[in-house]
């Protein structure tokens, strides 16, 4: 799915109108293929533990009048709140037994235990120890990577607003992150990928958009930029209304879409994938330190 020239013009434009744009819509300035956005910056970020206040963070645009937190969520502790966040998709009877996509090319089977609370974050923990687990149909199947999923299913289905995730990327061979919303009635598509990343030996990460019955939209960040997302924390967040969707890196824009707006609720989900060869190591985590969204008061 391929980033279409009128996307392509969006992207590259966006940094120069995003204040008037997102103006417009009521505030102030707040998977794969080849598209890709270049000219971005992106730093390490050190933040402080915890953070205090969301709504004075860095890379959080002024919302304007309206605008307020309705999800706010941090990992203290050394478990993970259940009431919160799921630990396998939504559709799985048997969490304990852990749970698979099966709809992509991936070789790691979730497992509760892989979820993982302490440092004031949440690692998803993928480790190289096989674990029985099923195929589609449920028939027995070894997995030789075991690794860590949760969902807002339990809590957190919204529509339209702005979301943030606090995240460190994994640095591991094969390592395939996602951070990502999928529909609240459990069929796909559409899905808003806020961020995805994956690992040496094929270092990429971008944002993604499937709607549903439509070609969806992709951007990468310049491959340089990428070398900076697994030694630090990062802000990756999507502000979507009824007219756009806007993808930010670290508060700077990397993607707009505003055809065939997704306008249903939608679910997090965060997850740590290895899609390489299994005789490859499967070592690494994804953590995260906060998870926000803001809506309009209506």
């Amino acid at each position: 799915m391929l980033v279409q020239a009128r996307a392509r013009w969006i992207a590259v434009v966006a940094a120069l109108i995003v204040v008037p744009a997102i103006v417009a819509w009521g505030i102030l300035a707040p998977g794969g293929g080849t598209g890709r956005q270049h000219g971005l910056h992106i730093k390490p970020i050190s933040y402080p533990s915890p953070i205090a206040n969301p709504l004075t963070r860095q890379h959080v645009p002024a919302l304007g009048k309206g605008w307020k937190v309705s999800f706010y969520h941090t990992f203290k502790g050394t478990s993970l709140d259940t009431s919160v966040w799921g630990r396998c998709y939504p559709w799985t009877r048997d969490v304990a037994a852990g749970c698979s996509n099966f709809g992509n090319a991936e070789y790691e089977w979730y497992m509760p235990g892989q979820d993982k609370v302490y440092g004031d974050a949440l690692h998803l923990v993928a480790s190289r120890a096989p674990v029985r687990g099923t195929t589609r149909s449920g028939a027995p199947k070894e997995y030789y990577c075991r690794s860590g999923l949760v969902t807002s299913y339990p809590s957190l289905k919204f529509k339209y607003g702005y979301i943030k995730v606090v995240a460190w990327q994994p640095k591991g061979t094969g390592l395939w992150s996602g951070i990502w919303l999928g529909a609240a009635d459990l069929k796909w598509p559409p899905e808003i990928d806020v961020v995805e990343h994956w690992g040496e030996p094929w270092i990429r990460t971008g944002v993604y958009f499937h709607p549903g019955g439509h070609h969806g939209s992709k951007a990468h960040l310049p491959l340089a930029e990428d070398a900076v997302l697994d030694t630090g924390w990062h802000d990756y967040s999507v502000l979507w209304n009824y007219h756009r969707i806007t993808w930010f890196v670290d508060g700077k824009p990397i993607m707009t879409v505003a055809q065939n707006v997704t306008h249903q609720k939608m679910y997090l989900i965060m997850n740590l994938a290895d899609y390489s060869h299994p005789k490859q190591t499967c070592y690494g985590q994804l953590r995260v330190k906060s998870v926000t969204v803001w809506q309009q008061a209506r």
